[in-house]
């Protein structure tokens, strides 16, 4: 109904298409298979369950007791779960490498399936180890599997949950610790409110400002002018500031037609769209700004590849005249709309 299908179609699946097959095949599968092994060393306790239900799913239907219980491992019912959670497994881990990308968080998509792997696996390696002891008449070996794979949980808890336990004695006792200060997502955030409150026109200390107290400090939004333009892909200035884009490109992918995965690298990237794509994209991008003018413009991808600062294309330098550079603020360059009588008074 809004004349959307088309941009929809070119940001989903062109687009995507075109990110999918950024790096070449060989890449995509020593990175597979690099993020993949890390995963789980990290979270070994899913690994050997995996690879317990895996074994015991494989086997011959013949071999499994259709009468039996379905809590044992050896039952029909029980292989049959252990199949469609496979499956699952396997559609999610598709899902997850669709993109020809492997970061951490992206196996949350894996998940679900493994933890029900997991814990079948779980189950299915006591039992196995009860009736091993049952006919050797020891208890050893299972007490010390079993140690084994508490040790091997423990290790995955402090090694994903450490930081949450640092992050909950900082709200224990209202103070940041300096490991919480120097966590990169912690800086990031500082930052990010940082250049909100340039925005805002705040200049105290944003530490004690809540998001919804920083939005209302530098006075309502709304006014017109009160709009905010960020080059990059940074939309939680948007969020702490309050006010709204000058544009309808959140992101600049559109308009350097570089991945956003890659475009932190000077000199690694390379486009994936035609320069008259993105330069017709960018048109539309100053008329939007033309039409808004925002009263700041905060350039994140300028900070780290100033091949692809706002500066650097033509359009947009020309529209950028109208503008004052002010500065860092953390990693963002931060400008402001010229006002020809402030600025002269201040000259």
């Amino acid at each position: 109904l809004n004349h959307a299908f088309s941009d929809y179609r070119a940001y989903v699946w062109d687009w995507g298409s075109l990110y999918a097959s950024y790096y070449p095949a060989a890449k995509i599968i020593e990175t597979a298979l690099a993020q993949t092994l890390q995963y789980f060393a990290m979270n070994n306790i899913l690994l050997i369950a995996l690879i317990f239900v895996v074994a015991v799913t494989a086997r011959k239907p013949g071999h499994y007791a259709k009468t039996a219980a379905g809590a044992d491992f050896r039952s029909e019912p029980a292989r049959q779960s252990n199949v469609i959670a496979l499956a699952w497994l396997a559609a999610s881990y598709a899902g997850l490498a669709v993109g020809g990308r492997f970061f951490g968080h992206y196996f949350f998509q894996v998940l679900p399936a493994l933890c029900l792997t997991g814990a079948s696996g779980v189950l299915g390696i006591d039992q196995w180890l009860k009736e091993r002891d049952l006919r050797s008449r020891s208890w050893l070996t299972r007490r010390r599997a079993l140690a084994a794979l508490a040790l091997g949980f423990a290790f995955t808890m402090v090694r994903f949950h450490g930081r949450t336990a640092g992050l909950a004695f900082d709200m224990l006792r209202k103070e940041k610790s300096a490991a919480t200060t120097s966590w990169f997502h912690e800086r990031l955030n500082r930052e990010e409110r940082m250049a909100a409150a340039v925005a805002r026109g705040y200049s105290g200390d944003i530490d004690l400002l809540g998001p919804e107290s920083l939005r209302e400090a530098g006075g309502p939004a709304g006014a017109a002018g009160d709009y905010l333009f960020v080059w990059g892909y940074r939309p939680e200035i948007y969020y702490w500031s309050g006010l709204p884009p000058a544009s309808r490109y959140l992101s600049s992918q559109p308009l350097t037609g570089v991945p956003a995965d890659v475009h932190y690298f000077g000199g690694e990237h390379r486009a994936l769209l035609a320069e008259t794509i993105t330069a017709e994209a960018r048109a539309r991008l100053v008329s939007d700004l033309e039409l808004h003018q925002p009263k700041y413009v905060v350039d994140e991808l300028g900070f780290f590849n100033a091949d692809l600062s706002l500066e650097d294309f033509p359009e947009l330098r020309e529209f950028m005249k109208k503008y004052k550079k002010l500065g860092a603020t953390g990693r963002f360059l931060i400008y402001r709309i010229k006002d020809p009588v402030a600025d002269s008074v201040r000259r």
